[in-house]
């Protein structure tokens, strides 16, 4: 009877089958998530493409035992403010003040779990005076 497994890789916690026994006999399941900036250790490969991969082995007494892998590959995700201000003003971009024009971007974690990267293009327009006399 097959077993399913969900298990989600997120970095570093994606090497944990990396060269190892089957964990259970007969044929298995195992449902993967990874985000697309990371990799699933599958045969001495590293995948990072969605799909379905499978794996043979031979116990000692020669029955086989398939394992599946179905890996799903979560996007991440990424979003632009352009912004425009005074030169006496600032902008605030995730808790930060900023009053110089240029391009900022912080890092941080989507919904799903992903690296998502904010960026701000902040405009800076010049005070001007003028002497009406």
């Amino acid at each position: 009877m097959p077993v399913f497994l969900t298990l989600l890789f997120i970095g570093m916690a994606s090497t944990i089958w990396a060269n190892t026994a089957p964990p259970f006999p007969g044929d298995s399941t195992i449902m993967a998530t990874i985000c697309a900036n990371e990799a699933y250790p599958f045969e001495g490969q590293l995948l990072n493409t969605p799909g379905t991969y499978s794996e043979t082995y031979t116990a000692s007494d020669g029955s086989d035992s398939i394992i599946t892998h179905i890996l799903d590959v979560l996007p991440l995700s990424e979003g632009t403010v352009t912004a425009s201000i005074c030169q006496i003003e600032f902008y605030e971009f995730n808790g930060l003040p900023y009053s110089n024009a240029g391009i900022y971007s912080k890092n941080l974690t989507g919904a799903n779990g992903c690296d998502s990267l904010e960026i701000l293009k902040l405009t800076v327009f010049p005070t001007i005076l003028l002497d009406i006399f």
